[in-house]
């Protein structure tokens, strides 16, 4: 039996595929070069910038994972193993109209599916809305953000139509 049958998941149908994370990462390849993300760490680690990496997941909880995400937590949290530290999932509960507790279960799930576990590190934007206005004015006073103070018929000339859906996406 090869090596690697022992590190399969079941799949939906009941087939067998290799989970995400004993995939290894795309670049660990002996002489290859490395892609941009994991250059520009090891040059942070190397320069003293940072002492150790923490990547994060942060889902909006309004859907349901695709495949999309799927690439992005095998992005972020393998490059968090790859470097021997830690990730987080961070829930983007920034619109609480359209966050449920039906997505947040199903992204935990599915990604527990996927092979991954940040143990106790499961975090909620919601939770330090006040910290990060804090953060927001602060960078408006020292000059590096600014209020955005356009009129509607500025932003739809700024933008280059006056037709939006009900929602606010640009139609084209």
């Amino acid at each position: 039996m090869p090596e690697d049958r022992e590190r399969r998941t079941e799949d939906h149908d009941g087939s067998t595929m290799p989970r995400a994370k004993d995939q290894g990462a795309p670049n660990d390849i002996p002489g290859e070069p490395k892609d941009y993300l994991r250059q520009a760490i090891e040059r942070d680690l190397a320069e003293g910038r940072f002492d150790y990496v923490l990547t994060r997941f942060a889902p909006e909880p309004n859907a349901y994972i695709h495949i999309g995400s799927a690439i992005s937590i095998f992005i972020t949290f393998g490059v968090a193993e790859e470097y021997g530290s830690r990730y987080n999932l961070r829930f983007d509960d920034t619109n609480p109209t359209k966050a449920k507790t039906e997505y947040i279960e199903s992204i935990n799930d599915d990604m527990r599916w996927l092979g991954y576990d940040w143990e106790d590190r499961e975090y909620y934007a919601s939770e330090y809305f006040d910290t990060l206005y804090n953060w927001a004015k602060n960078l408006v006073k020292a000059g590096k953000a600014y209020v955005c103070d356009l009129s509607e018929e500025q932003l739809k000339e700024y933008r280059g139509t006056d037709s939006f859906t009900e929602d606010g996406k640009r139609v084209t």
